[in-house]
């Protein structure tokens, strides 16, 4: 699937060495800093409007679902765009049932947070690692999940808590 890579003047081919080779540029690319910062338990309101509850209608996850490209490629639960788009309808009820169960616990399923990380050339030397960028192929139920999140955030956000001056952050506004 992959060239062989070059790796200390030392011609790659085995698979599994390319995937190491690999997986170490791209954790060296991509560490987390621990400044052992912690989010304070309050922070001051500054709206007297407050997010308490999300809805997900089941229609809404239907349509995110039809509006998915099915020629994408899936995440680590193998579960299909295109299978998803068969049964939209069927499957948005079982998916509202865990959203919902997410928000009200506040636990967000750890596969949702795992990814499929493929290698994809960007440019150059096939050969060289260098010229390699990470992919992260996320679980789509968590990405419509996250998409619903955020749609319902930056709504509220929109009509409570960004001035109309500051137009750059709303949709379709060029003041």
């Amino acid at each position: 699937m992959y060239p062989p890579l070059i790796e200390s003047d030392i011609f790659v081919t085995n698979v599994q060495d390319k995937a190491v080779i690999l997986n170490d540029l791209f954790v060296k690319q991509c560490s987390l800093i621990d400044n052992e910062r912690q989010i304070p338990d309050s922070l001051p309101s500054r709206t007297q409007s407050k997010l308490r509850r999300i809805e997900i209608p089941l229609e809404k996850i239907v349509q995110l679902i039809n509006q998915l490209d099915s020629k994408k490629a899936n995440g680590c639960d193998e579960i299909s765009i295109r299978m998803l788009k068969l049964c939209a309808h069927e499957c948005s009820i079982p998916l509202k049932m865990l959203y919902d169960m997410s928000l009200e616990t506040g636990h967000y399923p750890a596969l949702w947070k795992m990814a499929n990380v493929v290698p994809i050339h960007k440019k150059g030397d096939c050969q060289v690692k260098t010229n390699y960028r990470p992919i992260s192929l996320l679980p789509i139920c968590g990405k419509i999940f996250k998409k619903i999140i955020f749609e319902e955030v930056y709504k509220h956000l929109v009509e409570n808590l960004i001035p109309i001056h500051l137009s750059g952050f709303r949709p379709g506004d060029y003041y």
